[in-house]
C-alpha cells in the first residue's frame, strides 16, 4: 500500500513538468499522471482519487482556473483551492 501523497500535474510546457516531477519526487510525492492537454486528465480524475492537482494556468484548450471549475462542478463536495 503506497502512502505517498498522488498528485496529478497539467502542464503543456515539457521542460516545467520534468522540474516538477523531479522536484516532488524527491519530496515524496507520487505523480500518476501528467499530461500536456486537458481533456484527458479531466477524465484521469474520475478514474482516480488525487490529493494535489497542479495546473498551468495558460494552456491552449483551457486555462488552470477553467480546469479547475470543471473539476468542481464534477466532483461536488470536494475540497478544493486555487
Amino acid at each position: 500500500m503506497c502512502n505517498e501523497p498522488k498528485v496529478m500535474v497539467v502542464d503543456d510546457n515539457a521542460e516545467l513538468r520534468s522540474i516538477l516531477l523531479y522536484g516532488l519526487e524527491s519530496y515524496g510525492f507520487q505523480l500518476t499522471f501528467w499530461r500536456e492537454t486537458v481533456s484527458k486528465p479531466l477524465k484521469k480524475t474520475m478514474q482516480n482519487e488525487f490529493d494535489y492537482i497542479i495546473a498551468d494556468y495558460r494552456m491552449p484548450q483551457m486555462n488552470g482556473i477553467e480546469l479547475h471549475e470543471e473539476f468542481v462542478s464534477d466532483h461536488p463536495g470536494s475540497s478544493s483551492s486555487v
